[in-house]
């Protein structure tokens, strides 16, 4: 063998080693871009979740507001109940009392007849 094909022979051993070298190396990128897709598609999903999840708060605060906006009106309602109760009590004594009145009268008038009798 010459010198040239000894040098070519070695030039193709080298130019063998980078392909093998770039083979493994795309062999790797393959892998690494599988893993790269999976993950991508993990946060796909992941932000699915936190868009409902941002949704479902967004409804539960409205809600909340809502109810808070009801108490209000309750709060304005039992002050004016709250207001009106002591005249209420009142009344309602008077009543008692005239309804006590009554039957004590009745009560008075059933013993005189039974007594005059």
């Amino acid at each position: 063998m010459s010198g040239t094909q000894t040098e070519r022979r070695a030039e193709q051993g080298a130019l063998m080693m980078r392909l093998d070298g770039m083979q493994s190396d795309l062999g790797e990128m393959k892998t690494t871009l599988r893993e790269l897709a999976a993950s991508v598609a993990r946060l796909a999903v992941i932000e699915e979740k936190q868009a409902n999840t941002t949704a479902a708060l967004e409804r539960a605060f409205s809600a909340v507001d809502e109810v808070q906006g009801d108490g209000k009106e309750l709060d304005k309602r039992l002050r004016a109940i709250e207001l009106a109760l002591p005249g209420l009590v009142e009344l309602r004594s008077w009543v008692i009392r005239g309804i006590l009145a009554g039957l004590g009268m009745i009560g008075f008038a059933v013993f005189k007849l039974v007594t005059v009798v």
